[in-house]
């Protein structure tokens, strides 16, 4: 496993959560109602959710699992192979098709809904970063 890829990854995760860490000491009605924040919160979301899915695929490639049919298919197999919990996968498979609305529907996407997840959600990155880190710390490192 290239940990050193694996780690970029996370850092880069990392500085993303940061960001939309910043954006929500904004005000509802800034994020909702003005483009360039609406935009700059879209794109660290997207980004972030991104990450997510890049790490699961270098694991899941990595340790020679089947090849996922999609982005949700990622994070479900990340459950079922134990690398997070199946119920955390759950938790967070949505975060594949939001992901896909930011990129390719962009246009029907409700300002509110971004808020919502800016707010509802940034903790999940950081649990997924606890849980692949955990998974990592309990693999022999590579020689």
């Amino acid at each position: 496993m290239n940990r050193e890829t694996l780690g970029q990854t996370l850092r880069t995760l990392r500085e993303y959560v940061a960001e939309l860490r910043s954006y929500q000491q904004l005000p509802r009605e800034t994020i909702v109602g003005e483009r360039q924040v609406q935009s700059a919160v879209r794109y660290a979301l997207q980004t972030a959710i991104q990450c997510v899915l890049d790490v699961g695929l270098h694991i899941l490639v990595d340790e020679g699992l089947d090849q996922p049919r999609d982005n949700k298919a990622i994070i479900q197999m990340l459950g079922k192979s134990g690398v997070i919990p199946a119920e955390f996968a759950r938790t967070i498979e949505g975060m594949a098709g939001f992901r896909n609305l930011l990129v390719h529907r962009y246009f029907k996407i409700d300002p509110e809904r971004v808020y919502g997840h800016l707010h509802d959600h940034v903790d999940d990155f950081e649990t997924f970063m606890k849980h692949v880190q955990d998974w990592l710390d309990r693999r022999p490192s590579s020689p």
